[in-house]
């Protein structure tokens, strides 16, 4: 299901996308806690499709989210992380918050920069 919210994601299918990574993300709260990896990656679904859906508050909380529990279960130059960095600073920046964003932006730059392993 998640990986479908992913496909209407990317179809432009927004709030399809949304709904089906809402559901995703009930599934593997229950199966996995709501620490889970695969809960973060149902979050950053939802948060983007929520992003461009101009559903800025919702997204935020969706993304915030999946940072932390990336931030909390991963290295911190774990690429998913700079995902999730990326993602997040989107919507500050669409909120006009560029002094949140720019952080967010130069830290994933830094995780990007490095080689894979390193």
């Amino acid at each position: 299901m998640s990986d479908l919210s992913l496909l209407y994601f990317y179809e432009h299918k927004f709030a399809e996308a949304e709904q089906l990574g809402g559901r995703a993300l009930a599934i593997d709260e229950k199966a996995y806690g709501p620490e889970g990896l695969r809960v973060s990656t149902d979050l950053n679904r939802v948060g983007i499709a929520q992003r461009d859906q101009h559903k800025l508050g919702e997204a935020e909380i969706a993304l915030e989210r999946a940072l932390a529990i990336r931030e909390k279960q991963l290295s911190p130059q774990h690429s998913w992380i700079a995902v999730s960095l990326e993602n997040l600073a989107s919507v500050y920046l669409l909120q006009g918050k560029q002094d949140k964003a720019a952080p967010l932006i130069a830290r994933a730059r830094i995780i990007r920069a490095r080689p894979a392993g390193g």
